[in-house]
């Protein structure tokens, strides 16, 4: 039988194998589905103070907000995205979105000299100052991330600039 200590060892696994892997790419993931939520998603999980790292768009039909999990202190801070579709499009539920870096969240994310535009063609684009933890080089990199907001075909895309 593995003793206690063995069993915790033994849960930093993955966030080894995430950290050891090469750079990670942002991912967008469902903020949950069937009634099951990760703890990433919970309203305790907003950064403070809320009307600093909170924003709305489209007279409130989309809404973002920094999520602070507080730990692991790599990966800890997450972009929340939700959104009713467009008014083209009928619905009954709001979606939402998770953004990350990999399997983590990133270092740090202000919506401090955050970028906003609304391209017609695909939708509203905002620009979110983040910094990365690189495990190639285990270095903390500055950078910004792309966030693409497309109600009508009830779809978040990212890049990293």
């Amino acid at each position: 039988m593995m003793q206690a200590m063995d069993m915790r060892m033994l849960k930093l696994v993955p966030l080894a194998l995430a950290l050891a892997g090469p750079v990670a790419a942002q991912q967008v993931r469902s903020c949950g589905k069937g009634g099951e939520f990760p703890f990433e998603t919970t309203a305790m999980a907003i950064a403070e103070p809320w009307e600093a790292n909170t924003r709305s768009f489209a007279g409130g039909d989309i809404r973002i907000a920094v999520i602070d999990t507080w730990e692991p202190a790599l990966g800890a801070y997450y972009l929340m995205v939700l959104f009713w579709p467009g008014a083209d499009t009928e619905a009954d539920i709001r979606y939402c979105s998770l953004v990350s870096n990999g399997a983590l969240g990133f270092v740090s994310m202000t919506l401090q000299g955050m970028n906003a535009r609304y391209d017609p063609a695909r939708g509203l684009v905002v620009s979110v100052p983040t910094t990365f933890y690189n495990p190639s080089d285990d270095e903390l990199e500055e950078g910004t991330i792309n966030v693409l907001i497309d109600r009508k075909n009830q779809e978040v895309t990212v890049t990293r600039l």
